[in-house]
């Protein structure tokens, strides 16, 4: 494979959460979006979504306007369970569909994809692997247990503090 440059370098924030939740996303990407004033050629950017279709939607956007030479951490907001994400079990996406778009997006990416899911039992992305596919990701960050939102609201806006990606 051939050295690749970096010339674009950023976060992207998808929250697909109920309309009574709290909203995370939009949240940290208020606390974040700074950092592309810091950065030359850096950037954060938020899908809202509220629906699976919403969902896939702006992971097959985020794939398509991603060109090779990006490093980029994509990060979740949702509920999760141990078989996926999604708002509640009839509007859900489970680890395969997700990994069959972040598969593409890694890719694109020379395997450099991180994840991070800020949702409950994000752990359980542990539990379908596919060791006869493509990485679907080169790292992810998640819980194995139930998240306070209290602890999301302080915790991520701490670890993107000094992170350039």
């Amino acid at each position: 494979m051939n050295d690749v440059e970096i010339a674009r370098t950023g976060i992207i924030i998808i929250e697909w959460l109920r309309p009574c939740d709290p909203k995370l996303g939009q949240e940290l990407y208020n606390d974040i979006r700074d950092k592309e004033t810091y950065f030359e050629n850096y950037f954060v950017e938020l899908y809202s979504v509220s629906n699976k279709n919403e969902f896939i939607d702006s992971l097959q956007k985020i794939i398509d306007s991603t060109k090779e030479g990006s490093l980029l951490t994509l990060h979740i907001v949702s509920h999760g369970y141990e078989n996926g994400l999604g708002t509640d079990m009839n509007n859900f996406v489970n680890w395969a569909e997700l990994f069959s778009y972040t598969r593409q997006l890694n890719i694109i990416l020379h395997n450099t994809l991180l994840l991070v899911l800020s949702s409950c039992v994000g752990g359980g992305i542990l539990s379908y692997i596919e060791p006869e596919k493509r990485a679907p990701y080169m790292a992810f960050i998640a819980n194995t247990r139930s998240v306070l939102i209290k602890d999301a609201r302080k915790g991520f806006p701490l670890f993107y503090k000094g992170y350039k990606t």
